[in-house]
């Protein structure tokens, strides 16, 4: 008989900030790996190899921030370590300190990290694990509406307000990408990452998801903000490639 498939646990954190419209874009995403390739291509679904579930502080339920009511799945304490850590958008004014507002939350990440989590950030997601001090003396990108914020409330992290996709840490398992609809960027990457590059242009294939190669710094001169980037730090992470580089490529890791 065939080996069975591993199973990979993807939790996804979610806080009264977040949005649903995110976490439950990547939630998709997962559990379409295998199975929808299988409907469409032979007439038959198959198992994904990823388990997505939502964790939260507790599982008493709440309604987010575009109004759409989570029940979590787990709670912190129920679980554990997953394999993966995604965690969405906080939908909060850019200048928004949010030191302190999150403990149970950012000690998870830590936790979760130092037992060998990949860890996953959307957007603003990123100001959470910057609270967990994960970032300290490392790369990081965010919103280009966010990075201003997150090099003021950080100034330890190198922020890089033109990439589009940033990955960082021991092994590069800090995964940050920027603003909209880029989180379909983090899920290909994750994707590839944890189960092969063939899986993940399957999901790309069905879903028509087109990498964003452009990166973001052109939707954040729009505002004409003051963002700026020493030019000789640009080029520090190959975020601006397609997605094929990512499977074929060893990542170099920060200190």
């Amino acid at each position: 008989m065939p080996e069975p498939k591993q199973t990979l646990t993807v939790a996804f954190l979610a806080v009264p900030e977040s949005t649903g419209s995110t976490l439950y874009g990547m939630y998709d995403l997962f559990a379409a790996v295998d199975r929808d390739w299988g409907l469409i291509a032979r007439g038959e679904p198959a198992v994904s190899p990823f388990r997505p579930v939502t964790v939260a502080a507790d599982t008493a339920g709440f309604r987010m921030a575009n109004g759409v009511h989570l029940l979590p799945d787990l709670d912190i304490d129920q679980a554990g370590c997953p394999d993966v850590v995604c965690v969405p958008e906080l939908l909060v004014p850019p200048g928004t300190d949010i030191t302190g507002r999150y403990p149970r939350e950012v000690a998870w990440l830590q936790t979760c990290y130092e037992a060998g989590s990949f860890l996953g950030t959307a957007c603003s997601g990123a100001l959470m694990v910057a609270e967990a001090g994960l970032l300290d003396g490392r790369d990081a990108t965010t919103h280009w509406g966010y990075c201003e914020a997150l090099a003021a409330h950080y100034p330890q992290v190198r922020v890089h307000p033109h990439q589009a996709l940033v990955t960082a840490g021991d092994g590069q398992r800090i995964v940050m990408v920027g603003g909209g609809s880029s989180w379909q960027d983090l899920a290909l990457f994750l994707i590839a990452r944890m189960v092969g590059l063939e899986r993940a242009l399957q999901v790309a294939k069905i879903y028509l998801i087109d990498w964003h190669h452009v990166g973001q710094q052109p939707y954040a001169t729009l505002m004409g903000s003051a963002q700026t980037e020493d030019p000789s730090t640009m080029g520090v992470r190959p975020c601006l490639l397609p997605l094929w580089w990512y499977g074929g490529q060893k990542a170099r890791s920060d200190p």
